[in-house]
């Protein structure tokens, strides 16, 4: 825990050429003044996964705030997507019984399994993905 003159001075330190050589300090801290006036790159390690920002503190939890606002509306077009489709496929079904289309009924068996294989995978494992004007890069450890 610093007073307030070694807070200064800690924070004039960090922006002096002294420190110019260093590549990485790690600042914890709860003041999010002095987070915003000395940081410039965030790593945040959160659930197996480094997501790497930069900027200072107050853009980062901007950008944390839109990214979560984006990948909701990305979920809800998913969600719809995926009732549109077996809404679709469902009707392919009928229609196929109905006439006794084999074609038809292999189609929308073959919509069903590539709407299970789209369910079944949820970006885990080992990739790194940019999200463009997003929190940054993500890679899964």
């Amino acid at each position: 825990h610093l007073d307030w003159p070694g807070l200064l001075w800690l924070e004039t330190f960090m922006k002096s050429d002294a420190i110019a050589e260093v590549q990485i300090v790690i600042v914890v801290s709860h003041d999010r003044e002095f987070l915003d006036s000395v940081t410039t790159d965030i790593a945040r390690i959160e659930d197996r996964r480094i997501t790497y920002f930069r900027g200072n503190y107050s853009k980062y939890e901007e950008s944390l705030q839109e990214t979560a606002t984006w990948r909701a509306e990305l979920l809800e077009r998913q969600q719809d997507k995926i009732a549109s489709e077996k809404k679709k496929i469902q009707e392919m079904h009928s229609g196929a019984r109905k006439s006794g289309n084999e074609a038809m009924q292999r189609q929308a068996k073959e919509r069903e399994q590539k709407l299970a294989g789209v369910r079944k995978t949820g970006g885990q494992g080992n990739t790194v993905s940019l999200y463009e004007g997003r929190v940054g890069i993500e890679h899964s450890i």
